[in-house]
Formats: C-alpha cells, structure tokens, sequence
C-alpha cells in the first residue's frame, strides 16, 4: 500500500501506511477491502435496480481529507447509456475541491444531464 493517510469505504476509520511497509488485513469471504486514499473527493451514490431509478438517487460527497486540510475529486456525468458522449459534449464536468475547511465545487462543463431541474426530483435527505 502506497505511503499515506487510507481511509475504510465502509467505516470512515483511517490508517497510515509508511513507505514500504507490508499492512495485512482482515478480509473475510463477504467483504472487499476498499480504501480511500488521503486528499480524494469521491462523488458516490446509491444503485438501484435500473439505471433511470439509481439517476434520480442522490449524490453523496466522500472527503478523505488529507495530512493538510486538503482534498480534490471531479464528477463525469452523463446520461450513463450513451457510448460517444465525450466526442458529441453530451456530459457534465464538476470538479471539487476542500481548502481551509471549506468545500467549494465549480461546473467546469454543463450540460442538461447534470441541472439541477433534472436532480431536483431526489427525495430530501434533510
């Protein structure tokens, strides 16, 4: 495992791993070790049963917050059926980035896949 601050998917709980060094971990039949490194924003959201229900799911933010106070990440957001969106521009761009305690996101590229009028029919996690 690279040197560096890892954070447990599925616990929040961290690690330091130190350069070179071999980390042994449980890792029963029923769970995949899944670790997120130090200075990543990670956009996840839950799945559904189809893709047109798992889109109208909301977005969820992971920060792994680095050794410095500091994380990146970017989403790619398309219509999750389309095999040439990229070449055609039919796809969103957010990056987001955490400095000084405070997360900030910028549309880089917009596109109607991505507005707010189409995510506004998430339920409220309020």
């Amino acid at each position: 495992m690279p040197e560096g601050i890892w954070y447990d998917f599925y616990t929040g709980k961290s690690m330091v791993s130190k350069e070179g060094e071999e980390i042994k971990l449980h890792a029963p039949l029923d769970k995949i070790n899944l670790h997120l490194r130090e200075g990543a924003i990670i956009p996840t959201q839950r799945p559904n049963t189809t893709l047109w229900v798992s889109s109208g799911q909301p977005l969820h933010l992971i920060v792994c917050v680095s050794e410095g106070g500091q994380a990146n990440g970017d989403l790619f957001w398309d219509n999750g059926a389309s095999l040439d969106t990229f070449e055609k521009d039919n796809y969103a761009y957010i990056t987001f980035s955490l400095k000084q305690n405070t997360l900030t996101s910028e549309v880089v590229r917009s596109h109607v896949e991505a507005t707010f009028s189409r995510w506004r029919r998430c339920p409220s996690t309020a």
